[in-house]
């Protein structure tokens, strides 16, 4: 037990988050994992990953030996979306599963909904789109089963992103019009930046520049004001993507650059890859092709590290572009097909599409 205490009083000293001492009197076990997981999931939102799975490693070896109970699901739940977001996939799937296994043995409904919906993630990123559809509906039942229209509604937003992926395009706006207005009726600032984040990255993928701005404005605004750092990077890397495809190559290489600041203050290989990706699209119009290659050659290592299939097609499809100004067609051809291979894997229509076209450029 001194070890146990000792250890949690290191924690508190060694990352303090607000200045308070984590024990200032004498907790069961049951309050002093409660305040680890409040305490890691302040490091989370201010972007200190490192801190944040070292108080969920402590919550696990506190509860570690008790009897297996929702408390139990949910922590293993909460690091596995901590280490989904950094990029550690695998490592991610095996906590969501034995969430789920956990929730399913006790009859937990909403552990059910949440670690199925969390699991459907792990699918969407590896390209496995029936799979991760199958989840959604399931963890959508449950969900309601279980009371929680939050939830629900969160699935709801993952749904559009698929639509999107398949080419759905006015499915994905009516979900996440509906979305949007949910959480803003709910006051739920979290849901809402979500919403919003989804929002601009569809509007700037369908050409529609101003309604893309002013979500990632608001989105951004609002991440600010609740100190999460995760969330105030996507939105950095969206409103990027924006400013490159509307010809602002200055600004967006500068929130390219922040955008970097953040994933490696993280840890975060994924983001890390989105923003490499990003400023080689600016290096091939400024025709720096060899940063453009360094930095497609380091994404794609991060996104097969982080085993997200879109992303990989994504970083070698501005490769392909990079081998077509070097005057390399062949090589632009054999990187283009192997993009195609994924998006077809993944049942990608419109990116399907756009390859197509490319690659019935350089037959001519």
């Amino acid at each position: 037990m001194r070890h146990v205490m000792m250890t949690h009083l290191w924690l508190s000293e060694a990352f303090p988050v607000d200045g308070t001492p984590l024990f200032r009197r004498s907790f069961s076990y049951a309050d002093d994992a409660r305040e680890l997981v409040a305490r890691a999931q302040a490091y989370e939102r201010r972007g200190a990953a490192r801190e944040a799975t070292v108080a969920y490693d402590m919550v696990l070896a506190l509860i570690d030996g008790a009897p297996a109970g929702p408390f139990h699901a949910d922590v293993l739940r909460w690091k596995g979306t901590l280490l989904r977001e950094l990029g550690f996939t695998t490592r991610a799937d095996a906590l969501y599963r034995r969430s789920l296994a956990i929730a399913q043995n006790i009859g937990y409904t909403l552990g059910i909904a949440h670690a199925q919906h969390c699991l459907a993630t792990i699918h969407q990123r590896r390209g496995q789109l029936p799979q991760a559809t199958e989840l959604y509906r399931d963890a959508t039942a449950n969900a309601l089963a279980a009371g929680d229209q939050r939830l629900a509604t969160m699935i709801g937003q993952n749904l559009a992103v698929l639509a999107t992926i398949l080419g759905d395009v006015d499915g994905a706006w009516e979900r996440y019009r509906a979305s949007l207005g949910a959480f803003r009726a709910a006051g739920d600032d979290e849901g809402t930046i979500w919403t919003l984040y989804h929002l601009g990255v569809l509007a700037t993928h369908t050409d529609h520049a101003a309604e893309a701005e002013a979500a990632f404005d608001e989105g951004l605004a609002l991440a600010r004001t609740r100190g999460d750092v995760f969330l105030e990077g996507l939105l950095v890397l969206g409103r990027a993507e924006l400013l490159i495809r509307t010809g602002r190559l200055e600004d967006g290489e500068n929130e390219c650059e922040r955008a970097l600041v953040v994933a490696d203050q993280r840890g975060d290989r994924l983001r890390r890859a989105e923003a490499l990706r990003l400023r080689a699209m600016i290096d091939q119009q400024r025709c720096d092709l060899d940063r453009a290659t360094r930095s497609l050659t380091e994404a794609e290592e991060l996104a097969l590290e982080g085993e997200d299939a879109r992303l990989v097609a994504d970083v070698l499809r501005e490769a392909g572009q990079v081998w077509l100004r070097r005057g390399d067609i062949g090589h632009a051809r054999a990187t283009w097909e192997q993009a195609m291979s994924i998006f077809r894997t993944i049942g990608a229509t419109p990116d399907i599409r756009d390859l197509e076209r490319r690659l019935s450029t350089l037959a001519h």
